[in-house]
C-alpha cells in the first residue's frame, strides 16, 4: 500500500504509478480501493480532470512509515547481517550445532562463549541453548528435543529427598552421561525484620 501511495504522489496519476510499479492500471485502482475499504478511510482525492492527490490520512500513513523506518533501519540491518551470518554457517562444514535445554545460569550463558572461540581452522562449536526448568530441560533430552540437559540439584544430598523424588523417574543408569560442571552457593536474604522474614535468593545451588 505504501509503494502504491507513494509512486501516485511521485506521478500524479494512477496510470504514471502503475508504468512506474510496471503493474496495471486497474490492478492500481482495485488495490487502493481495497486499501481504502479495508481502512475506512479515503485515500486519494478523486476529482476527475486533476492530478490525483494523495489525502490527510494517506499523507499521515507515509509520514508513519518514514517514522517506522528511521526508527527501526538499524534493528532490521542488524537482523539481515544475524541471518546472513547464521545461513553462511548453516554451509560451513566446519560449523556444528548442539542443542542444550538447561536452567538458567551464567555458567551456561560463559559457556556458549567459550564454545565460539574456534579459529578459521578448526572446527567451531554452536551451542543453541534454551533456558528452561531444569525437569523441563530433563524431559526434553529424553524426548529426544536436545543433546544435553542442565539442571540444579543438591551436592551430596542423602537418600529419600524431595531432589530424588524429582530427578530418579527421569534419569536411566545407563542411558544417561551425567558430568559435574558448576557449583554455585545458596544465600538467603534477611529483610529489616530479622531472619522471620528472610526470603530465598541468588539461585539455587547445582
Amino acid at each position: 500500500m505504501i509503494d502504491l501511495l507513494q509512486a501516485v504522489s511521485n506521478q500524479g496519476s494512477i496510470s504514471g504509478a502503475a508504468r512506474a510499479l510496471g503493474l496495471s492500471y486497474r490492478h492500481v485502482w482495485g488495490e487502493l480501493k481495497r486499501w481504502e475499504n479495508e481502512l475506512g478511510n479515503e485515500l486519494l482525492v478523486w476529482e476527475k480532470g486533476q492530478s490525483a492527490r494523495l489525502t490527510h490520512f494517506a499523507a499521515k500513513l507515509m509520514w508513519a512509515e518514514r517514522q517506522a523506518q528511521a526508527r527501526l533501519a538499524p534493528q532490521i540491518e542488524a537482523l539481515r547481517s544475524e541471518l546472513e551470518r547464521s545461513f553462511a554457517q548453516a554451509f560451513d562444514d566446519r560449523v556444528h550445532v548442539l542443542t542444550l535445554y538447561a536452567s538458567h545460569d551464567e555458567a551456561i550463558s560463559a559457556l556458549r562463549e567459550v564454545a565460539l572461540l574456534g579459529s578459521e581452522e578448526t572446527s567451531r562449536l554452536h551451542l543453541d541453548v534454551r533456558f528452561t526448568g531444569s525437569v523441563d530441560a530433563i524431559r526434553a533430552l529424553n524426548e529426544g528435543r536436545c543433546i544435553m540437559a542442565g539442571f540444579h540439584t543438591l551436592e551430596n544430598s542423602s537418600r529419600k529427598t524431595r531432589s530424588e523424588r524429582t530427578y530418579k523417574p527421569l534419569l536411566q543408569p545407563g542411558l544417561h552421561k551425567i558430568i559435574g560442571f558448576a557449583r554455585r552457593t545458596q544465600g538467603l536474604i534477611a529483610g529489616s525484620g530479622g531472619p522471620e522474614r528472610s526470603r530465598p535468593g541468588g539461585g539455587g545451588a547445582g
